[in-house]
């Protein structure tokens, strides 16, 4: 992760002017952001809010936002539930922002904070493979499947 050419304090610079020049801010998530968890309840889930919470307890944060207008339009968050063990995720962006670079702006962010305390990141849950090995190199080397059963 630490010799990562993609992943850099430069690049994420460089991304969130380029957000910036979209109307985005990209900023790291307070620990007060109480109107980001509320949103994140309502747009993505219940568990998504709680692990922002427990990112946001963090010291610094380990959450990334975009807002545009007032409005959270995507976050990006690590070490939540795994706090301390260099794990990315929950992230999300709301519909109408997608495709703005705000997810690629979002995670070299967080993996310059992970990159900072750990030699490698976990992303456990990835979702759109061709996206994370883009922006970072991040290859998937496991695959998590959801199994259900109805009791009765």
């Amino acid at each position: 992760m630490r010799d990562n050419p993609r992943v850099s304090a430069a690049r994420a610079e460089a991304l969130a002017a380029a957000a910036a020049t979209r109307g985005y801010e990209i900023r790291r998530g307070r620990p007060d952001d109480h109107a980001l968890l509320e949103a994140v309840r309502t747009e993505f889930s219940d568990p998504w809010s709680f692990e922002l919470a427990r990112a946001l307890a963090s010291d610094p944060p380990g959450v990334h936002v975009a807002q545009k207008d007032g409005a959270f339009c995507a976050f990006a968050a690590h070490d939540g539930n795994n706090r301390g063990l260099g794990w990315f995720g929950p992230t999300g962006t709301w519909p109408a922002h997608r495709g703005q670079g705000l997810g690629e702006a979002l995670l070299v962010a967080c993996l310059v904070d992970v990159a900072a305390h750990h030699p490698r990141c976990e992303v456990a849950w990835i979702g759109p493979r061709p996206f994370y090995d883009r922006v970072a190199g991040i290859a998937a080397d496991r695959r998590f499947v959801v199994l259900a059963r109805e009791l009765t």
